[in-house]
């Protein structure tokens, strides 16, 4: 079963964003919004008619006893501090019958010393043979019993830290944010054992207070404790959190008793010893790629509690070898990326960094690859990520003010050459950098409001020749939320200003990127002004939502970036330039009857427009969830775009009409409560106009035949054809053409774990997608009313030597760049980790990765898998040791 907090997140949160999906083809920034003051109107009306505001329940509490004396950790509760008081035993279950008597009796007791909090909890069951605990590595979920402790140490009824455990001992640890936000990158040095018996299990937790922020001397923390007993889908609460409630933290109960402990170690020090050795195909001629590189590193982090509720973590010489690549991918658009953090450094306490709005701080900034790709006569030196010289993390409350600091410095790079001739030289790639982000946020009014701002700064040393680069950029923002009515209603929003500086160059190639495009021919309210050395913009947005309540939810607002708001230097954005209000109806049934135990029917209306009134984007959209009683679940979205301007079509050129689409999606789940459970997605996307069409598949398995083995699979297939796909610009013409793109790949992960302390585990996913590009046209009138108006039809006189030329009529011909694609990859890495000390790790890795590409257009999985393992290929090999010694000073 998985946990109620889990629940809460199925039942309880917006769902605006999982079954309202965008349409996968749109080039505008999607973000939801609604165009109409009639259904802003309507949806005030229903939500208002809908509340129903309940008084406000007593809180529970618990009391905490000292304890003198060593406790010894054995999953047993058989010492006499644990017999020497009473147990809480009262719960009450909150899924599948919301406030019913548990099935089966659960107690716990809070004790604790000078340095550590110790929790016991009995899990009472009557069929022990039936307890379900599945091992696997740490922090994995899986089908077991659970049992969950949140403590909050702060007392802010906003933040707590959680502790999991199953029979089996494997243990999980999560921080919880904003009320209801799960940080499960968040990890702490802890213990636990347990121990099954014949009137059920036992969890005996010893957390140090290290690891814990509070204020010392005389403390009440919020506490709340959760079971999950999975053969009956059922989640038991000590504090009741009813499934319409809005909130999470804010509904705990409170532990009393702690009673000034004394502040734990002070400094935490993991230093690491690393080696590695990589295996690549040789290229003839090149000294930089022989074949073979050894190479040996330190490194060591850091964590220095300044006091009870503030501490510094600091990190020197980091490496992430140990950790997944990227997912390989083939991005025919003009924007980047965005690829999720995996790095342990950047991950930990990374909510703090956090705005209520644009991605201000986007942490796959820091250590990326070389901007720059010298254009050289010779052999220059592949880097493939620049080094982290050190970053240092400061977070931790201040006087009330929740605090997080985070600065990063990367070295300078330069990559050596070898010209033709044999001279040796370097040239620079990336320089010098400094980026700070920092974050404060004051909760007031019992934690239903909450103040905070944000700033970041990068700054670049040394440019060399890298004049595209700017050297200077800073942001900064100021935030709130609001929630009253028991924190039915909330009212959010944010201001935010950037202002970015760099050579003429530089500033010029901000104008004209694709965030913007200064550059398009029909934008008179834009121009590019090639002597600016700097930009500054702003951002804004203004939210109310109703978030809780027995049916009725809903979100009514609107965002705007200016066409000079720029992030992309330490944060992340796609598109600046737009004005989009939008609306989000929700009506939910949580009550179980015969044929569903849970549903909920979702509206949403979507519109965008320019600062210049173009109007980009109009989409309303329709999508539904049920579950069935059997834990099934199904869902299903419609979503109807209509025509709109895309400013982004012609990479910078004049508007082009967009033709209105369609969008569907349709999916279930099986119980995942099971041994064997899985998934299927299907996705269509139609465009009549033109006859665009595509659709996709997403089956996902995940298979456990042993209670120590898991097995996920996911194949995933998607065919995509476009009457006007991007090509390219010659010659002041704006070519197009028809795209038949097939993409296919396979996700699979298999994890062994022979002690919670010792795992093994397999990722492999091989990729392979071929687009054919045919039918080219020549823009001609983008705004004309009928589509076939708006092209001119280019005959392919030549395809030779990667270059297309065409015939257009009363002018020169035009030369292109091959665009036809067969690209094929295989991505893998085996992990073994042993923790073989608690905070120690040794990690023996072994990466594996090849592609090959081509020109030939149609995708056959027989010969793309068998060109991409043949010799043919380029394949690399990783052969990693790495240690790492955790102390506690």
């Amino acid at each position: 079963m998985r946990s109620g907090f889990l629940s809460f997140l199925d039942h309880g949160r917006s769902d605006f964003a999982r079954y309202s999906e965008p349409s996968r083809f749109e080039a505008s920034p999607l973000r939801p919004y609604a165009r109409s003051g009639v259904l802003c109107a309507g949806f005030l009306l229903a939500l208002l008619c809908g509340s129903k505001v309940m008084a406000a329940e007593p809180r529970r509490h618990a009391v905490a006893t000292r304890v003198d004396g060593e406790l010894v950790l054995d999953g047993r509760l058989d010492e006499a501090a644990w017999s020497n008081g009473n147990f809480e035993g009262v719960f009450v279950q909150r899924s599948p019958e919301d406030g019913a008597e548990p099935k089966l009796p659960t107690a716990f007791r809070v004790l604790y010393d000078d340095d550590t909090v110790y929790i016991g909890i009995h899990a009472y069951d009557t069929e022990p043979d039936a307890i379900e605990g599945y091992l696997t590595r740490r922090d994995l979920w899986s089908p077991s019993d659970w049992v969950l402790v949140y403590l909050g140490s702060e007392f802010d009824h906003r933040s707590a830290y959680v502790f999991y455990v199953n029979p089996a001992g494997v243990k999980r640890d999560a921080r919880m944010v904003d009320d209801s936000v799960m940080d499960l990158d968040w990890d702490a040095v802890w213990e636990v054992e347990t121990g099954v018996g014949d009137d059920g299990w036992v969890a005996e937790f010893a957390i140090p207070l290290s690891q814990l922020s509070f204020s010392g001397g005389e403390m009440t923390w919020d506490l709340q404790v959760e079971r999950s007993v999975t053969r009956h889908h059922e989640g038991d609460l000590w504090a009741p959190i009813p499934r319409d409630s809005a909130g999470w933290v804010s509904n705990f109960g409170e532990l009393r008793g702690m009673n000034s402990p004394a502040e734990g170690a002070r400094l935490e020090l993991l230093p690491y010893v690393m080696g590695v050795l990589e295996l690549r195909d040789a290229v003839s001629g090149d000294p930089f790629q022989t074949g073979e590189d050894w190479n040996g590193t330190v490194g060591l982090d850091a964590n220095y509690r300044l006091t009870s509720n503030l501490s510094l973590s600091m990190t020197f010489n980091p490496d992430f070898g140990q950790i997944e690549g990227d997912p390989a991918e083939i991005n025919l658009s003009a924007f980047e990326t965005f690829q999720s953090e995996r790095r342990p450094f950047f991950l930990r306490g990374s909510n703090i960094l956090t705005f209520n709005g644009p991605k201000f701080f986007y942490s796959r900034r820091i250590g990326r690859a070389p901007q720059y790709s010298p254009d050289f006569d010779g052999s220059v030196e592949s880097v493939g990520q620049t080094p982290i010289f050190a970053a240092g993390r400061l977070s931790g409350k201040v006087g009330g003010w929740t605090v997080g600091v985070l600065d990063a410095v990367t070295d300078e790079v330069k990559a050596q050459t070898v010209a033709n001739d044999g001279r040796q030289g370097e040239v620079l790639v990336e320089p010098l950098t400094n980026a700070v982000a920092a974050r404060v946020e004051k909760e007031l009014n019992g934690g239903d409001t909450s103040l905070g701002a944000m700033t970041t700064a990068l700054n670049r040393g040394n440019m060399g020749e890298l004049d595209d680069l700017r050297d200077q950029a800073y942001v900064g923002g100021l935030d709130f939320t609001h929630r009253w009515a028991e924190k039915l209603w909330l009212l959010k929003g944010y201001l935010a200003a950037s202002h970015v500086r760099g050579s003429a160059s530089a500033i010029q190639a901000t104008q004209e990127s694709s965030a913007r495009y200064f550059q398009r021919t029909d934008a008179d309210y834009l121009d590019v002004d090639p002597t600016r050395r700097s930009l500054t913009g702003f951002a804004g947005q203004l939210v109310l939502q109703r978030q809780g309540g027995e049916h009725w939810r809903g979100e009514v607002g609107a965002e705007t970036y200016s066409p000079e708001f720029e992030l992309n230097d330490v944060g992340y954005m796609q598109r600046a330039d737009f004005i989009s209000p939008w609306v989000w109806l929700g009506y939910r049934d949580m009550v179980p009857n015969d044929w569903l135990r849970y549903s909920e029917l979702n509206l949403t209306v979507y519109t965008s427009h320019t600062y210049g009134l173009e109007t980009t984007l109009v989409r309303p959209g329709l999508s539904t969830y049920v579950q069935f009683p059997n834990y099934w679940g199904a869902w299903a979205g419609f979503q109807y775009a209509f025509d709109a301007d895309c400013v982004t079509c012609t990479r910078g050129g004049p508007t082009l009409i967009r033709p209105g689409n369609i969008n569907t999606w349709v999916g279930f789940e099986s119980d995942w409560e099971a041994w064997l459970a899985g998934s299927f997605d299907a996705w269509t996307w139609l465009q009549p106009e033109t006859g665009g069409a595509a659709f996709g598949v997403t089956p996902r398995m995940q298979v456990r035949p042993t209670s120590f083995m898991d097995v996920e699979l996911g194949p995933s297939f998607s065919y995509q054809y476009d009457d006007y796909a991007w090509t390219g610009e010659a010659d002041g013409a704006y070519v197009f053409a028809e795209l038949y793109q097939t993409t296919v790949d396979l996700t699979l992960r298999v994890n062994l774990t022979f002690t919670p302390d010792l795992t093994l585990q397999f990722y492999g996913r091989p990729f392979v997608s071929a687009g054919r590009y045919n039918g080219f046209k020549i823009l001609g009138r983008g705004r004309a009313d009928s589509y076939s108006e708006r092209f001119e039809s280019a005959q392919t006189l030549e395809r030779r030597d990667s270059l297309i030329t065409l015939a257009r009529a009363d002018a020169a011909p035009l030369v292109l760049d091959e665009q036809d694609y067969n690209s094929a990859s295989f991505r893998s890495n085996l992990v073994f980790r042993w923790e073989w000390l608690p905070g120690s790790t040794a990690y023996l890795v072994y990466q594996h990765g090849r592609s090959s590409s081509g020109d030939r257009p149609e995708l056959s999985l027989g010969n793309d898998l068998g060109g991409l393992f043949g010799d043919g290929s380029d394949n690399e090999n990783l052969f990693m040791l790495k240690v790492s010694l955790w102390a506690a000073l």
